[in-house]
């Protein structure tokens, strides 16, 4: 598992036109400062007390810049100037508030030597004054007329309710499942499956050593890599997630703790289904394809599909995380994939995708296009719940994101068998390194090589025959010109 969302940057891009969804009329919690959205600016400005808070706190001039550039600036400033700054108006006071300043201090600052305290503005200030005391806790300044879109979306996001997107699950869930009826049903067919009595036989889920107690006790001076670009402590990292409430969490996302921290690889047993791992035969040239996962709700991963047209799978250990994913040739709302297939643009953080895309992607109640003979939307996703001791089998090229629900702890690993492989192979012909291809091909032919012959004579092929399909469409396209003319149409 791959894109694991990162750490945010300042240089938000918000979907800023909403479709009126059913969530929509429950009333959103107002912003601790009362920031609002610029649609409200209007009806407020007919009020006899009205008076731009934008305006009054920070000049008729800087009033003028749009938010993106307000940020741009702030961002640029040391600890010291943010909290001067935020004495200076109740403008200038909310726009400090963010918590994304804050946290880019402390990670710039401290990069992974910090205790997180409540949240990233207390934590920068207890760290650069530890015997600094906060007697009181943090009292918000309400302006009564401030306007942001990014700063009331992002409010939304960090205040949503994850429940109210768990009411689905229409994935198959399958125990004693034998190899032969997973490789028959699933693997060739290319279609996910939970499987629910594999993790719950290893020592991490029924000895219990995979909780948050146990992992720090026996790991938490072990430091592990984060996806906002550093590595922490096991046990700070775990004091971060039981405290932090934000938009987009840093995750615990190590794909090297099994060198670094061999012990966990005595926790669990690759399941019997995904032995078959050809990437192995490269041994410690082969690209990243395990990583520990830990994270506090609100973590996870936004939408992609598996590194090198790859499979993976994926055993939740405790906590809750809600799943969605579409098949290779459907792409997900929201998503745009470059032409290529190596980038992907997203909405910034997992939560905003649902805000703003989970109720178009589920479709209208009242719209028939698009069922089946069974009622059902054949474009609608496969989407579901994964539970501690949950293994979730994810085919080559299926679109998925992932949403913890609360604190969960996890491990991942892809792999490249007879069923992917030449997915695998062509994608890595096509669209990765040289070198990779080059390594492959090589430990194939000593390890494999009746496999590799057969893939290769394939690949050999679907090339000739679209070379031909090419050729044809050309010949066609100029015959067609030397039997038909030219000639001006007036209708005559």
């Amino acid at each position: 598992m791959l894109s694991h969302n990162t750490f945010p940057s300042n240089k938000r891009k918000r979907n800023t036109v909403f479709k009126k969804k059913k969530s929509d009329s429950r009333r959103a919690k107002p912003h601790p400062n009362n920031v609002k959205p610029p649609g409200n600016y209007y009806l407020d400005s007919f009020e006899d007390s009205f008076v731009d808070t934008r305006v009054t706190g920070m000049g008729r001039m800087l009033s003028l810049l749009d938010d993106q550039s307000i940020s741009n600036i702030i961002e640029c400033l040391p600890g010291r100037d943010l909290s001067t700054l935020s004495c200076v108006s109740k403008a200038f006071y909310i726009y400090c508030q963010e918590e994304d300043h804050w946290k880019r201090l402390c990670i710039k600052e401290f990069v992974g030597s910090f205790q997180f305290v409540k949240n990233w503005q207390r934590t920068y200030k207890t760290m650069k004054r530890p015997n600094l005391t906060f007697k009181t806790d943090h009292i918000e300044i309400r302006a009564d007329f401030f306007y942001s879109e990014i700063m009331y979306h992002s409010w939304r996001c960090l205040s949503a309710n994850l429940t109210q997107w768990c009411k689905k699950d229409n994935v198959d869930r399958r125990e004693a499942l034998s190899v032969q009826d997973f490789v028959k049903e699933y693997d060739m067919g290319n279609k996910p499956v939970v499987i629910t009595d594999v993790v719950t036989q290893w020592p991490a889920f029924k000895d219990k050593l995979w909780t948050r107690e146990q992992l720090v006790k026996d790991h938490g001076d072990t430091k592990f890599y984060i996806n906002a670009g550093m590595h922490m402590k096991l046990k700070d990292f775990f004091t971060y997630s039981s405290q932090v409430n934000e938009e987009n969490p840093a995750y615990l996302f190590d794909p090297k703790f099994g060198e670094e921290c061999p012990k966990l690889l005595q926790d669990y047993q690759v399941p019997k289904y995904f032995e078959e791992d050809f990437f192995s035969c490269l041994e410690a040239e082969r690209p990243n394809y395990r990583w520990f996962l830990a994270g506090p709700a609100k973590s996870g991963a936004t939408f992609h599909k598996d590194p090198n047209h790859t499979s993976a799978w994926n055993a939740c250990v405790t906590g809750h995380k809600k799943w969605v994913m579409y098949p290779p040739h459907i792409t997900p709302p929201g998503v745009y994939p470059s032409a290529d297939g190596l980038e992907v643009t997203a909405p910034i953080s997992i939560v905003e995708w649902f805000q703003n895309f989970y109720e178009d992607d589920r479709g209208d109640d009242d719209d028939e296009d698009g069922a089946n003979q069974d009622g059902q939307n054949k474009d609608a996703p496969i989407e579901f719940i994964q539970r501690p001791g949950d293994l979730v089998y994810v085919p080559t090229g299926w679109w998925h994101i992932v949403l913890n629900l609360e604190e969960c702890i996890a491990v991942t690993h892809n792999f490249c068998n007879t069923h992917n492989i030449h997915n695998v192979s062509r994608f890595i012909r096509t669209k990765n390194s040289e070198k990779l291809i080059d390594k492959f091909s090589a430990a194939m032919n000593r390890h494999y090589p009746d496999v590799w012959k057969d893939v290769s004579d394939k690949e050999e092929k679907r090339q000739s025959e679209n070379k031909s399909a090419r050729v044809v469409f050309w010949e066609k396209l100029e015959q067609t010109h030397e039997d038909k003319p030219f000639v001006f149409d007036f209708g005559e």
